[in-house]
């Protein structure tokens, strides 16, 4: 297997999902990540392979980075702070248009600056760009937000935490973040809980426990984000009023866990497994910040 990987464009979550296995599935004790043709990349997407990256690390690999001859695509990388992470003689370029998500690796514990650090940064970068949204509900974002972060530490048990990125487009008004976790994931989580509440009461177990059907991974995931479940009794995943959020205006959820596939968007909702899994969880989240559109919270309507 040829130790150098060469990324030529990352434009969608299945694009970034096929570079992050190239880097897990590399045999070689050095890989090089060569960025040198790439002609652009979405900055939430690049957390997907900053996991990659971490996993083959923490198989004890050698990572090497490579730029971009792309000016773009090297100032947007540098912008986030990817580059300063694993190029060496690299600083952190100042985003001078304050329209960034910094590329953030929280770790699983001992995590509560980091996760104040970087829910900072969402706050500001949030309040900046969104302003086609009520200050009512715009709080209530910033929360749900934290709860994502929270939630794949309660539910995730990913030992490399968290690694999110993200980015205003201006072009398009729209602001992208994307979560990712390595963990044992949403399907794992939610059937065993289930399991536990079939074994927790009688009358079910003398219906015979063999009548549960395990859901499969884009069944978990739908049972997991309606806003009463929980696997753990504390909390869903924090996103109904994001998905609701998407379905009202031209915005996009993506949810992967495994093998399974969740989107919604404002044509509707999308499911399928996935031929491969991915051996975690991730949460892509892009909202409309166009001020041709405003939104706010139900009670605010007079």
């Amino acid at each position: 297997m040829n130790n150098s990987i060469k990324i030529t464009s990352i434009n969608s979550i299945h694009q970034a999902i096929f570079y992050h296995n190239l880097i897990i599935n590399n045999d070689k004790d050095t890989i090089v990540i060569d960025f040198k043709n790439a002609s652009f990349i979405r900055n939430n997407f690049i957390s997907i392979v900053g996991m990659g990256i971490e996993i083959a690390k923490d198989s004890k690999k050698k990572i090497i980075v490579k730029k971009s001859l792309n000016i773009k695509v090297n100032r947007a990388l540098a912008n986030i702070g990817f580059f300063s992470k694993y190029c060496t003689n690299t600083k952190k370029e100042k985003d001078i248009h304050g329209t960034m998500i910094p590329y953030s690796h929280v770790p699983l514990t001992d995590n509560s600056n980091e996760i104040t650090k970087l829910y900072s940064y969402f706050t500001k970068r949030l309040q900046k760009h969104m302003g086609n949204h009520s200050i009512a509900l715009q709080k209530i974002i910033f929360k749900k937000i934290l709860e994502i972060f929270s939630n794949v530490f309660r539910h995730s048990q990913s030992e490399l935490g968290l690694i999110c990125s993200g980015q205003f487009f201006p072009n398009n008004k729209k602001f992208n973040f994307t979560i990712v976790d390595c963990g044992v994931g949403i399907d794992k989580n939610v059937n065993n809980y289930l399991i536990s509440q079939v074994k927790d009461d009688k009358k079910l177990l003398e219906m015979k426990q063999s009548n549960y059907q395990i859901l499969n991974g884009h069944q978990s995931i739908q049972w997991a984000i309606q806003n009463s479940h929980s696997s753990t009794g504390r909390g869903g995943l924090g996103l109904s009023l994001l998905i609701d959020l998407v379905e009202k205006s031209d915005g996009a959820l993506e949810i992967i866990s495994n093998n399974g596939y969740y989107a919604r968007r404002k044509s509707g909702k999308r499911t399928k497994l996935l031929a491969k899994p991915f051996l975690g969880t991730i949460v892509s989240v892009e909202l409309n910040a166009s001020e041709d559109k405003y939104f706010y919270l139900k009670e605010e309507k007079k």
